[in-house]
């Protein structure tokens, strides 16, 4: 095939080269001709904003940093999980590392546990790991000898040994090319085997159960993060998704019932097993300074950041906003803890109380920022008194927060144990009953306090 030449629809046959792809192994890239894998999908005069651009083979230069030739495979299926039908609802396929070759294993039935959910197909086809779509469920080889151990692997349509025929309700889990071999298991806590298909004993009886839409915990949270698009804060973020499947559940604010990230641009993070990938939203950026008492002063900024908030929608669905840093641990169901009696109305938090002897104390320190939908609702509609009224210009964003919440009369209260902040009580350990923690920079600090505070 000739540089340039057009992609075009046709019947589908598959034996014929020209309609064999290599789709990305890990996210987004460019999509290659099998046959010729020096060729890729590109977009035509590269007009990305116009429908009906066209598309044609071109030369895999740059592919991996051309937004024109950066495609991600769309993962279609029902999310859920597979229970083992000899203990009820108590026992389920899972995985516990993201890794190429990590063994399938039954455990425990938590809901909220990402090794547990899977992507399927329909009735037959590649069974994916939620929370590594890339991952899926594989024979190694398509050895069909009893007792040979079940893993995950890079996906591929084509492989035999990934494709499997999915009972509609309770039933055996078979290999479509061997339909006389099925998914075994022999205890509540153990390996995962193929064996023969004697007549379906129970230990060979599973039942695909489809995901609920997951319960918000109360009071629900909405939590939003300012991210710069390079460098640590982008790291954190990005590593708390990727450590999300090792850990068995959600971390910092994508363990919320929302999130949103918000930056200068759109950026991708990661992937999150039930939104899928996670990208950073754009919102309209302004100089940040220097404030009165020398810390940056970013009140526009972030004026702008609320706004953003906004036109997200989101917030008047939860009964709480936080903003939280990128280098803040936050434990959600101890902030819920901290908030729930503070659930009705308009109200706000003030966190530190570092100098009580002085008239800007106790305030909000910004690691954390907790906001009542009647709050934000108030200030959305007076916001415009505090930008006239209040110096702004000389101050940071959380000085204006709460000076422009005070002037709208929003009820404040005041709990200083809600966020260990070591600006404000510079004696804060993680092994503290915190709800929140600041400020760790890197990566192996951020997992050490979140270690230190939900394990002790």
């Amino acid at each position: 095939m000739d540089e340039g030449t057009p992609i075009v629809l046709w019947q589908c046959h598959q034996s014929y080269h020209s309609m064999q792809w290599t789709m990305p192994a890990d996210g987004a890239g460019p999509i290659r001709l099998r046959h010729n894998r020096s060729k890729c999908i590109d977009e035509h005069n590269h007009n990305l904003e116009s429908n009906g651009a066209d598309a044609r083979l071109r030369f895999c230069h740059e592919a991996e940093t051309r937004s024109d030739r950066a495609w991600k495979e769309v993962v279609h299926g029902v999310i859920g999980q597979v229970h083992w039908a000899p203990h009820g609802g108590q026992t389920c396929l899972r995985v516990r590392r993201p890794i190429p070759g990590t063994p399938v294993v039954t455990g425990d039935c938590n809901i909220r546990s990402i090794q547990a959910q899977f992507i399927f197909p329909g009735r037959s086809g590649l069974i994916r790991w939620a929370a590594y779509p890339h991952l899926c469920l594989d024979l190694p080889k398509a050895d069909t000898h009893n007792g040979h151990l079940l893993r995950v692997w890079h996906c591929h349509d084509n492989f035999k040994s990934m494709i499997w025929e999915v009972p509609d309700g309770r039933g055996p889990i078979r290999l479509q090319h061997n339909t006389k071999h099925c998914i075994r298991a022999a205890e509540t806590h153990g390996m995962v085997r193929i064996h023969n298909c004697d007549g379906v004993p129970p230990t060979e009886q599973w039942n695909v159960v489809p995901r609920t839409d997951r319960k918000w915990g109360s009071p629900s949270l909405l939590c939003v993060s300012v991210m710069l698009p390079h460098g640590y804060e982008q790291a954190l973020l990005r590593t708390q998704l990727e450590r999300a499947p090792i850990e068995g559940r959600d971390l910092g604010i994508f363990d919320c019932d929302e999130f949103t990230v918000f930056s200068r641009q759109r950026v991708r993070i990661g992937w999150h097993h039930q939104a899928g990938w996670i990208h950073s939203v754009p919102f309209q950026q302004a100089h940040v300074g220097v404030s009165a008492s020398g810390t940056a002063g970013n009140s526009k900024l972030f004026m702008n950041l609320w706004n953003a908030v906004k036109s997200h929608g989101r917030f008047e669905h939860h009964a709480w906003t936080l903003k939280v840093d990128p280098d803040a641990v936050v434990v959600p169901e101890r902030l819920r803890g901290f908030l729930r009696p503070h659930a009705h109305g308009a109200k706000f938090l003030k966190n530190c109380n570092a100098f009580p002897q002085s008239p800007n104390f106790p305030m909000i320190y910004g690691a954390l920022e907790a906001y009542s939908k009647d709050a934000l609702l108030h200030y959305y509609g007076q916001q415009h008194r505090c930008k006239s009224s209040l110096n702004w210009h000389a101050m940071g964003e959380d000085k204006y927060m709460g000076d422009c919440m005070d002037m709208l009369g929003i009820p404040a209260f005041v709990d200083t144990s809600i966020v260990g902040d070591r600006r404000c009580a510079p004696a804060t350990t993680c092994s503290q009953h915190h709800g929140a923690f600041h400020p760790f920079k890197t990566v192996d600090s951020w997992f050490g306090c979140w270690h230190a505070a939900v394990h002790g």
